[in-house]
């Protein structure tokens, strides 16, 4: 089964439907929307589009969990990981020979999401990473964070009018300057009231080209 595995038990969908509670539960209910994602990877081995169906209305209801529900819609479609799978499928073919969706979901993955998940938005500022802000906010554009590349814009003029695009020169700018780039940052998504998750836009974006990816071997 694309989520959990071989399973050699055959039930009918139209029976295995009675088993999931006949509507979408509160989102807002950590517990319950925990336990009903529970129940659809139960699901998965013996009705996969009702599956579907729901793990959608769980994405597009945001809310708890709406990040792991795209990421198991995800492995269901046999997607690849968008940073590490991804990531290997670029360094082994070459970033400009990857198709353009796949260039999207990786630059936000591997050159925004995971460094500032990892290091924090001051060191961000200074990485390799934020030499390429310039693509990272087009791509984000892209996948429907809109808002996170206004702010992302309006974050850069802390350091000039011109992009620096050099990690070390931003460096020298932010110790000189006792620049704060992660309270910035803070201050600046505060006052466009920024909520996006960019995690799960970009999930969603890729789920939504999944024709331009390339199907990965494992179904567990």
């Amino acid at each position: 089964n694309a989520i959990n595995g071989s399973s050699s038990a055959k039930v009918p969908a139209e029976v295995a439907a009675l088993w999931l509670p006949g509507c979408l539960p509160n989102l807002k209910d950590r517990i319950a929307v925990e336990q009903y994602l529970l129940q659809l990877k139960a699901h998965a081995e013996f009705d996969l589009p009702e599956t579907k169906r729901r793990l959608w209305e769980v994405v597009e209801g945001g809310g708890y969990f709406a990040q792991e529900a795209a990421t198991l819609l995800l492995r269901i479609e046999r997607l690849p990981d968008p940073v590490w799978a991804l990531d290997s499928r670029v360094q082994r073919v070459g970033f400009d020979n990857v198709r353009p969706a796949e260039q999207n979901v990786w630059i936000v993955a591997n050159w925004f999401t995971f460094p500032i998940h990892t290091s924090g938005f001051d060191r961000f500022s200074v990485s390799y990473e934020a030499n390429h802000l310039m693509r990272t906010m087009d791509a984000l554009s892209v996948i429907g964070a809109k808002q996170t590349s206004d702010c992302l814009r309006e974050w850069a003029l802390l350091f000039g009018s011109e992009w620096p695009q050099d990690q070390y020169k931003r460096g020298e700018m932010v110790d000189e300057q006792s620049l704060k780039p992660a309270e910035t940052w803070e201050s600046i998504v505060e006052r466009f009231h920024c909520t996006e998750n960019v995690d799960l836009l970009n999930l969603k974006y890729q789920l939504s080209c999944a024709d331009q990816f390339e199907r990965t071997n494992s179904k567990s």
